[in-house]
């Protein structure tokens, strides 16, 4: 059975949400990060980074969440959460994968870092002001995508919208304004039954 470790309220949320969407079977090995048993020997050997989500499949072992994802929607391709190889929809999935996670999700974890995440002496007030700054900036290409769409990719839900379904709900919480469009687009993503079971955990 695949195995997920990591605690729901964080980026291992994503890979739940991939699973619940794909409909196969889990298993959820809670990881107490308050309790540092993600710098554990044990852990480290998942993940030398110590951090989650890392993913247990057929003696494969992956931590990042936009590869778990990917490497989960091609497992299950009859799912169709990513497009069929060399189509021009897969070229737009890889762009949007690339574009959350390097740029919008980059700009919000560097404002979290720079709050509770750095040693004290490391945090810097204007980082965060810096990173609120280019969110503002890297979210308008977002905005223009899902203009008049329910998804990032043609007419299809794919993984590419989970990874900014996650990345919006993440900058909502910290009260990074969104426009008219990316709320609906974020709604909409929300009232899926599988992001529902999901949230039903944390």
């Amino acid at each position: 059975m695949i195995k997920i470790y990591g605690p729901p309220k964080s980026r291992v949320f994503r890979v739940l949400w991939t699973l619940e969407e794909l409909g196969v079977p889990y298993e959820n090995v809670k990881v107490d990060m308050s309790k540092g048993e993600h710098k554990t020997p044990e852990f480290l050997k998942l993940n030398p980074l110590g951090r989650v989500p890392v993913l247990q499949d057929d003696g494969i072992t992956l931590f990042e969440t936009s590869a778990i994802c990917c490497y989960l929607a091609e497992k299950f391709p009859e799912k169709a959460l990513i497009p069929k190889s060399g189509t021009k929809e897969r070229a737009y999935f890889y762009q949007w994968v690339s574009y959350v996670t390097t740029e919008i999700e980059q700009d919000l974890w560097v404002m979290a870092k720079h709050k509770f995440v750095l040693p004290e002496e490391m945090r810097l007030e204007k980082m965060k002001e810096i990173g609120a700054w280019e969110f503002s900036q890297h979210i308008k290409a977002l905005e223009v995508a899902v203009i008049g769409k329910d998804f990032l990719v043609g007419s299809t839900f794919t993984v590419a919208d989970i990874l900014a379904g996650h990345t919006l709900s993440w900058a909502k919480s910290v009260n990074m304004p969104l426009s008219d469009d990316l709320e609906r687009y974020l709604k909409n993503l929300k009232n899926r039954s599988a992001f529902q079971k999901v949230r039903g955990l944390v």
